[in-house]
């Protein structure tokens, strides 16, 4: 007879005085775990631990060992110890959970443990629904503990974005370990950081900047573009300082959208390196961002020899940019040679001079009857120089052309020109038989603001023969005629085309967070995932849309999904909701829910707890004990 079956005898024959004295008998843990539970329960109570301790369902063993781990005395200990080989996973786990609240280092081996050898599924189930309600410090013990064992790179790539979407403080300060280790493994870590934007990365990323691996320095850059705001940039301005060169420069890129001086000087010093692979877009970047800090000098010299014809283009390009007379009559000058790439180059160069002077010259080649590159390359040029003077040859240009790359140029260009001539031209486009063609019209409608025409954007929206084109015109909708577009929107969503969400996240968060709510519901399981896998990366913005799914009339996996997600979060203001789902015809949600009841040990909960102790289900009369005995000890 075990000692705990003795004082259950004990209590079976004599009063609740009697009970706290054998109490007494096996230690301190009874004392502080049981003396303020009702007498009028202690047998009740107690047999009910000891007929599932010896039951066959592994579920009320795993919480009869449980209960018992409240007592805190050496022959609960000691019974946890016995169970913790046991073959079924939850009687493991709470025999580790028992044994960590019991302040044994045994308890967090266990978690660990089973934490790595777990499947898929399960290892999900023990992070949200136990080690996360550990305190922060063991939850640091268990999970460095399971990323240094994690041999699967699948299971730890779970792992880390766990702790990236959950982890709070020193939790969440473990991604910082990839600094010290190998680069494939590292790279896991630096994906589970950006795949949830949070600002405590903010840290992370100096702790990147500083390692001895290229990507994650360039990592680090990324991480500070993800936080963004005031943070993200002076942590970039931070990282371009850096002693190591491929991550200044991966930071000058970031910041030269933002306009900073400084950034731009160093990607000037990119653009004359010979030995750099991303000349070509330093060179661009500056080229639209800060063109007054080219020079001529220096430009012919690092044009001179050059055999790559996309660097030569972007040079002639940005000499343009330069805006000086030189460089103007040096371009007109070239256009007029005979040699074929040289009049290529003075083309895409005049297109960055934004003189009205280069219409005529841009025009000559576009309607002059020259080869298609020449023709497609002037019409982007006339694009490029943005004044509204550039649309009249290029609808010139729009009549004569029958198809192909020079027509989608012209389309495109006259985007850029912002004339209201262009608009029924462009529109009549929509009914053309060439996609691309359709697309590029839609584009250039979009650019041009053209309201007058949402009504024919909208029957392409509706009744186009092509998937794509429908979904791109009801985003072009969306800013023609917002009311009209949000309707058509989602009606479009309940047959998404292939990467509809890079589309919506673009959209502002009011309409988004809409479109995602609609999307949980859609008849899709694979979109329902998708959108459920991008809520969980929103933290708290995405939770409560997921919350929501606990409607009856919700899909079953987004439902299950969404009652996961409130019971493990346990927060007691969800009390009334956890009752609610106790009384469920489902049984896996009514254990959840009662599950997250017991956790919690509100006083609210006692006469419902009560209550359970009459259930025949013999899981919720031992979840019930458990709850009852963690409620005394507060």
């Amino acid at each position: 007879m075990t000692q705990f079956q003795e004082v259950s005898m004990r209590v079976s024959h004599h009063n609740f005085t009697s009970f706290l004295v054998a109490l007494l008998l096996l230690g301190g843990g009874w004392r502080q775990g049981l003396a303020a539970v009702p007498s009028d329960l202690v047998e009740e109570l107690s047999a009910t631990v000891d007929e599932a301790l010896g039951a066959e369902v592994a579920e009320a063993r795993a919480w009869a060992l449980r209960a018992r781990a409240l007592l805190g005395e050496r022959a609960s200990r000691q019974l946890l110890l016995d169970n913790s080989q046991n073959t079924d996973l939850l009687v493991r786990i709470f025999c580790g959970l028992g044994l960590a609240e019991m302040g044994r280092p045994e308890g967090l081996e266990i978690l660990a443990e089973e934490t790595v050898a777990a499947g898929a599924a399960s290892r999900q189930r023990i992070l949200d629904r136990y080690l996360r309600h550990l305190p922060e410090r063991q939850q640091v013990t268990v999970l460095t503990e399971v990323l240094t064992r994690m041999e699967d790179p699948q299971g730890l790539a779970d792992v880390l974005r766990w702790i990236a979407r959950n982890g709070e403080g020193a939790v969440y300060q473990l991604l910082a370990g990839a600094t010290r280790l190998e680069e494939d493994t590292a790279e896991l870590y630096l994906q589970a950081v950006l795949s949830t934007p949070r600002p405590e990365a903010i840290e992370l990323a100096r702790s990147l900047a500083g390692s001895s691996l290229a990507n994650l320095r360039r990592g680090a850059v990324e991480v500070a573009q993800m936080v963004g705001g005031e943070q993200g940039q002076a942590m970039l301005e931070e990282l371009l300082a850096s002693p190591s060169p491929e991550t200044a420069e991966a930071a000058a890129f970031a910041l030269a959208p933002l306009g900073v001086s400084a950034a731009y000087t160093t990607l000037l010093e990119v653009a004359q390196n010979p030995e750099s692979t991303t000349r070509v877009q330093a060179l661009e970047a500056i080229r639209d961002g800060n063109p007054s800090l080219l020079r001529l000098e220096t430009l012919s010299f690092m044009v001179t020899g050059e055999q790559d014809l996309t660097l030569r283009r972007r040079i002639y390009e940005a000499l343009g940019a330069t805006g000086s007379d030189q460089a103007y009559q040096e371009l007109e000058a070239m256009l007029s040679r005979d040699i074929y790439e040289q009049r290529l180059d003075a083309i895409a160069g005049l297109g960055y001079t934004h003189r009205a002077s280069a219409v005529p010259l841009l025009a000559e080649v576009l309607l002059g009857g020259g080869g298609p590159e020449l023709r497609r390359l002037a019409a982007e040029a006339l694009g490029h120089l943005g004044i509204e003077s550039a649309a009249e040859p290029l609808l010139t240009a729009l009549n004569r052309e029958r198809g192909g790359e020079v027509m989608l140029a012209v389309v495109r260009a006259l985007g850029f020109c912002r004339s209201p001539e262009a608009v029924w031209p462009v529109a009549f486009l929509l009914s053309n038989s060439d996609d691309a063609v359709v697309l590029a019209a839609l584009d250039t409608l979009e650019a041009l603001d053209a309201s007058s025409v949402a009504s024919q954007v909208e029957t392409t929206a509706t009744s186009h023969r092509s998937p794509e084109v429908r979904w791109q015109a009801t985003l072009a909708l969306l800013s023609l005629d917002p009311q009209v577009g949000q309707i058509r929107l989602m009606q479009a969503i309940e047959r998404p085309p292939e990467g509809f969400m890079a589309a919506i996240e673009r959209l502002p968060q009011g309409l988004r967070m809409d479109l995602y709510r609609r999307l949980l519901r859609q008849a899709n399981p694979d979109v329902r995932a998708l959108t459920a896998s991008r809520l969980l990366a929103m933290r708290e913005q995405g939770l409560p849309l997921l919350t929501e799914m606990i409607d009856p009339a919700s899909p079953s996996d987004m439902r299950q999904l969404a009652v996961s997600l409130v019971t493990a979060r346990r927060d007691p203001q969800d009390l009334s909701l956890f009752l609610e789902l106790a009384e469920t015809s489902q049984q896996e949600m009514r254990n959840q829910a009662l599950q997250a009841i017991v956790e919690l040990a509100s006083p609210d909960c006692e006469p419902m707890l009560r209550s359970l102790l009459e259930s025949p289900d013999l899981v919720r009369r031992v979840m019930a004990v458990y709850g009852l005995w963690k409620m005394a000890q507060h």
